[in-house]
């Protein structure tokens, strides 16, 4: 796929990037091999460049090698950054568009699960933060056993992974007045484990400022067995404190030399990000979810998120917003959600 990201003045750099690789002249390469041309030009430029210093004026001509070794290894580390945040903007999508979808189109989902030839087919997606409606995930949990399912008369062939299931509750139910029902295209598959998801199932099901969702997450034909995934949105997060972050030393190099504006280039509002607390500047380091360095949060609401979670992760950190400023510089506004 051909990938535009803008650079400085609003020009664009294109690069083609297929099956995991980037296009590099005529051949395409991996983030690992573009990460070793990267320290190779490195380490030959630092050596032309001590070469040349003891020999000056002659030494001009190793400072030009040098700097020119220099340029080609920031190119690759540049390159490498592209195919990477690429990659992991992919992966977000393609989770957040699997499980975006409500239960009313579910006909319409298709399976973008890699199929095993395996009699065990395992999903891999994850529930996004956040749903369409704004409301935030408050529990996750992806091997619930679809209890019954042997008893359904149903083909487990027929199961495709990652498609949306939906529920109904068998108040009459001479066996369980708590039970509730599974159901898999209309056709009742099984029933919600006899233990708390069962209240918590009926808690997040009035579809306002609670919201619960439901997908096949792992099929076993040789055992008979189904799992299902099921994710519990809410408005109401009393327990959460909400910090709304602007990024200061944004302009800063990074650990690597490279410019934190260049990777922030790089990112997109809904994007995860990490915290790593810095003893000695008692600031955050912030990280896109590939390493990157994008900034710092300030001294001072450092230390207000320091007090409450510690040295502990907190509950969720992402980006929120990306301006520019009068010098055409990323300002960048995080949120990190504390428990």
């Amino acid at each position: 796929m051909k990938q535009d990201k803008k650079g400085d003045n609003d020009t664009k750099i294109v690069c083609d990037i297929k099956d995991g690789k980037i296009k590099v002249g005529k051949k395409y390469y991996s983030a690992g091999q573009l990460k070793v041309f990267s320290v190779i030009f490195y380490i030959l430029g630092v050596l032309w460049i001590l070469m040349g210093l003891p020999v000056m004026p002659l030494g001009v001509i190793f400072l030009l090698f040098g700097i020119f070794c220099l340029w080609m290894g920031r190119s690759y580390s540049r390159l490498r950054k592209i195919l990477m945040n690429s990659q992991s903007k992919s992966a977000i999508e393609q989770s957040r568009s699997d499980v975006s979808e409500t239960a009313a189109n579910s006909t319409d989902h298709s399976t973008p699960a890699e199929m095993l030839e395996s009699s065990v087919k395992q999903s891999h997606s994850t529930y996004p933060f956040k749903d369409d409606d704004g409301r935030i995930l408050r529990y996750s949990y992806y091997d619930v056993e679809v209890k019954g399912f042997d008893h359904q008369n149903f083909d487990i062939k027929k199961l495709e992974l990652e498609k949306f299931v939906t529920f109904d509750f068998e108040p009459d139910n001479q066996y369980d007045p708590n039970a509730i029902a599974i159901f898999y295209d209309d056709q009742k598959i099984g029933y919600v484990p006899q233990n708390s998801l069962q209240s918590m199932v009926k808690k997040y099901s009035d579809g306002k400022e609670h919201q619960i969702c439901g997908f096949i997450s792992c099929i076993n034909e040789d055992l008979n067995e189904v799992q299902i995934a099921l994710g519990f949105y809410s408005k109401v997060n009393n327990d959460l404190d909400v910090f709304k972050c602007r990024l200061c030393k944004t302009r800063a190099k990074d650990s690597m030399g490279d410019s934190r504006q260049e990777n922030l280039e790089l990112v997109e509002t809904g994007c995860p990000v990490d915290l790593e607390y810095n003893d000695e500047s008692e600031t955050y380091l912030v990280c896109d979810d590939t390493g990157e360095e994008l900034g710092e949060i300030s001294k001072k609401q450092s230390a207000q998120i320091y007090d409450i979670i510690g040295d502990t992760e907190p509950f969720h950190a992402e980006v929120s917003e990306l301006d520019t400023d009068d010098d055409d510089k990323i300002i960048c506004t995080i949120e990190v959600w504390i428990k």
